[in-house]
């Protein structure tokens, strides 16, 4: 499994075409696909409005895939579940902090937002690393590859995912994307 993991990460590259990819039509998609999970956990699931991105879709739909995935293995059981998706847009000025080279647009930051156990300030980078797989109590782990994949992924796009701590209390990702002309 590892193999494939490794495979599929360094096979993902974005030769594929670009294509305006409406996100709430993606994160719908996604939802369909982990719904047994979500009802079997009764977990809330909020969706603001969502811009359109010029994107990879296939990607785009794993990226999505891997942090709502993750924002469903590893929700609280102490509280209801909660997964909250939202999106702003972005200018040119308040980019520039975090992208080496910014491109001349506007771009859109996306944050998946979760209730569950959270991340350690001291772990916030490591979880991208592959096969990373930080102490989680009682929760399953997958095989590490995950984030690792989304960090491909949104690099490919040329922006950047980061995730915000709240140990106990959930974790935020946070994804910057340009936004099409």
């Amino acid at each position: 499994m590892m193999i494939k993991d490794l495979s599929d990460l360094s096979n993902l590259n974005n030769n594929s075409p670009f294509e305006k990819v409406q996100l709430s039509d993606i994160v719908a998609d996604v939802t369909t696909q982990l719904l047994p999970h979500i009802e079997r956990r009764n977990i809330v699931l909020q969706t603001g409005p969502l811009p359109a991105v010029q994107a990879i879709p296939e990607q785009i739909e794993q990226l999505f895939y891997q942090l709502m995935h993750n924002a469903v293995k590893f929700a609280g059981h102490e509280q209801p579940p909660r997964i909250s998706i939202s999106a702003q847009e972005l200018a040119l000025h308040e980019i520039e902090d975090l992208l080496p080279e910014p491109l001349q647009m506007t771009y859109a930051q996306i944050r998946v937002e979760d209730n569950g156990i959270g991340i350690d300030d001291t772990q916030l980078e490591k979880v991208f690393d592959i096969f990373a797989r930080l102490p989680t109590g009682n929760f399953k782990q997958g095989e590490g590859v995950g984030l690792a994949y989304c960090r491909k992924i949104v690099r490919n796009h040329k922006g950047i995912i980061k995730a915000e701590p709240n140990p106990g209390k959930g974790t935020t990702f946070v994804v910057t994307l340009p936004l099409p002309n």
